[in-house]
């Protein structure tokens, strides 16, 4: 039987999620959007063919929403290992800023250089500096410092606080 400790972790992991994820999809598809004029759609279809290959492009709406919820598998992944690392490491609450910001910084190394190079549609990293840049701002901004200034909010102390 879950505990309420266990329902509250649940809870900051869920409503994290939601935040992050749609934060760090929007700027994807805001950047893209308005810097290169890519549709939502064909942003989405991108995603899907890291896990389908090229084909994700000639797929429509049903690849691009295949790509969202790939987006928010793996946004769920990294809000859940932050969570439970936190709960037993206290400078995750004591230094949100310091360590989102830190953890953002490995997601997007470990993302670029290690998840994304053996898909099925890897490319090279981009060399575009703004590419770069909103790169690496939107995952420690988004998915760095608001996992763990969310998680400061809603996940319960950790004990040995």
């Amino acid at each position: 039987m879950p505990t309420a400790s266990h329902r509250s972790v649940a809870k900051a992991i869920g409503l994290t999620l939601v935040v992050c994820g749609t934060l760090d999809i929007s700027d994807a598809l805001f950047y893209y959007g308005l810097r290169f004029h890519v549709p939502a759609v064909r942003l989405l279809e991108s995603i899907a063919s890291h896990l389908i290959g090229r084909s994700a492009f000639s797929g429509g709406f049903r690849t691009a929403m295949l790509g969202l919820a790939l987006h928010y598998l793996i946004a769920a992944c990294w809000v859940t290992v932050f969570v439970i690392v936190a709960q037993r490491v206290v400078v995750f609450f004591r230094r949100p800023v310091l360590c989102g910001a830190l953890y953002g910084l490995s997601i997007y190394g470990v993302m670029n250089f290690l998840v994304l190079p053996l898909t099925r549609n890897a490319s090279p990293l981009s060399r575009d500096p703004f590419n770069l840049l909103n790169g690496v701002l939107a995952l420690v901004l988004f998915m760095g410092i608001a996992v763990a200034l969310l998680n400061r909010r809603f996940a319960p102390l950790p004990t040995t606080a």
